[in-house]
């Protein structure tokens, strides 16, 4: 009976539990599932729930972790979008077998006497007028090995983690771009002769000093 009763509460564990797991393998493997999510500042234990049925991990955060998540992703790993939320409210976490325990800065520091981060920080950069696609193509070259770029198309927003040096230069880049509003105007030629118009356009270019 005794044995009955120890398989039952093992059983029970693993259904309340569903992020359990036997290896470091599978472990790895449900950090790197991609996801696609769209939190509009919502609670960041309720993103951390998400996250945590999504992944079918085991996140566990103490009473004094707070926050608000702003994030759109597409297709991300799960480990970044963990580590973008975390980092954004200022909170660490440490993993005992296969539970992430998510807790302040603080609490980290005084647990463990160092801080958590770690070189890297998290930036979200509004686009005004630059291209978000051509913008993304620009930050992915300049950014460190351990750099990671998301883009949100749809609200024009860039997520840069990086280093603090690189993130500033990125945002100078973006900054300087920005500043030129740099705007494309189509024009509608109708019945005009193409070569024509493109020889007037020659001529006024020509005629303002600018060149190519």
């Amino acid at each position: 009976m005794r044995k009955v009763i120890i398989s039952f509460i093992i059983l029970s564990i693993l259904i309340i539990y569903p992020g359990f797991s036997f290896s470091p393998k599978e472990e790895s493997d449900k950090l790197s599932k991609r996801i696609s999510l769209n939190f509009q500042n919502i609670d960041i234990i309720e993103a951390l729930k998400y996250l945590a049925i999504k992944g079918g991990i085991n996140i566990i955060p103490t009473r004094k972790v707070s926050g608000r998540v702003t994030l759109k992703v597409d297709n991300a790993p799960l480990k970044d979008i963990f580590d973008i939320m975390l980092r954004s409210n200022n909170l660490a976490y440490d993993k005992r077998g296969s539970i992430y325990n998510v807790m302040t800065e603080e609490e980290y520091k005084v647990l463990y006497g160092k801080s958590f981060s770690d070189t890297r920080k998290v930036k979200v950069f509004h686009l005004t007028y630059a291209i978000p696609e051509q913008i993304m193509k620009l930050c992915e070259n300049m950014k460190s090995e351990i750099g990671k770029i998301f883009l949100d198309s749809e609200s024009g927003s860039l997520v840069v983690i990086d280093t603090p040096q690189n993130i500033e230069e990125i945002g100078k880049a973006i900054e300087d771009i920005e500043s030129k509003k740099t705007v494309i105007k189509v024009f509608d030629l109708k019945y005009a002769n193409a070569k024509v118009i493109a020889d007037k356009l020659k001529e006024q270019i020509t005629k303002k000093g600018i060149g190519f």
